[in-house]
């Protein structure tokens, strides 16, 4: 699968860099020509984004969240997820705080701030009552604290579900 580099030019103006972080968060979200690719996926469907620095955490993530139905992509630093552009369909966004280069929380503020909705569940093993204030502050579906249980995580993205629905028959 062949998809475009849409890392901003950070010299860019501020404007520029905010179409620029939009444009590439809706590349992400929605492919824009779906013939085009033989990994598409079901548009009804809630993919999951985890971007987590632990390899063994993106693992176990994704076996848990295949074997529940949802459709998933693992990235090992928020920079990576910025680089994407391979991933199609309504998404949630599972979210490790603190990450090598740009944190969960900053990654979060930079799609908020661009205009970009996109549910977000927060995980750390590092709790803070300050980051959870945080987190809670920008709209988080949930705050997870490592370990946590499996029911944990798919209850938040049940909820995370519900409410988009809930937005989008809104509209």
């Amino acid at each position: 699968m062949q998809g475009r580099d849409l890392h901003p030019d950070t010299s860019a103006s501020g404007e520029e860099f905010r179409n620029s972080l939009i444009e590439r968060v809706i590349c992400v979200t929605h492919r824009r020509n779906p013939s085009e690719d033989e990994d598409f996926v079901d548009e009804k469907a809630l993919t999951v984004l985890v971007v987590d620095d632990d390899a063994s955490v993106r693992r176990a993530l994704k076996r848990l969240l295949r074997s529940n139905g949802y459709q998933v992509f693992t990235f090992a630093s928020a920079e990576d997820f910025l680089h994407s552009s391979s991933v199609a369909g309504e998404v949630c966004l599972v979210l490790d705080i603190r990450l090598p280069g740009m944190s969960g929380l900053d990654l979060y503020d930079n799609l908020a701030s661009s205009g970009v909705k996109v549910p977000v569940i927060f995980m750390t093993a590092h709790d803070s009552p300050q980051w959870q204030k945080m987190a809670e502050k920008a709209g988080a579906i949930a705050w997870l604290r490592k370990p946590f249980g499996e029911q944990s995580l798919l209850s938040a993205l049940h909820l995370a579900r519900n409410r988009m629905d809930i937005e989008h028959n809104a509209q």
